[in-house]
């Protein structure tokens, strides 16, 4: 089919958009239980690099206003910069300053 009519698109775009809401409130409800989570007492961490600045990567901070928390690098913008290294998912700018990493299992000391 090469075009639908644009009640069927009204149709589609209405059931997907309830769907995209659930999601998005099921993502929402998951970030607000992990932000309670404690920096892991079983994981070695080991201060951030520049080049640990990457999409996707947790960096765990022990003194934040609240105390210990977390955030997930959503944009790279300048890696080595103490304070204005990346934007994390929660839209803020954060950088290498206190920011700390976790070491994979395969490379922690013995």
């Amino acid at each position: 089919m090469e075009w639908i009519s644009p009640e069927i698109y009204l149709e589609i775009r209405s059931n997907y958009e309830g769907v995209i809401k659930q999601l998005q409130t099921a993502i929402k409800d998951a970030r607000e239980m992990a932000e309670k989570c404690p920096i892991p007492k079983d994981v070695n961490l080991r201060a951030a690099h520049a080049s640990d600045i990457v999409e996707g990567e947790i960096l765990w901070y022990y003194d934040g206003d609240d105390g210990e928390f977390w955030q997930v690098v959503s944009e790279v913008h300048h890696p080595n910069d103490p304070y204005k290294a990346y934007t994390a998912e929660d839209g803020c700018r954060y950088g290498l300053d206190g920011a700390y990493i976790a070491i994979p299992e395969e490379v922690k000391p013995k």
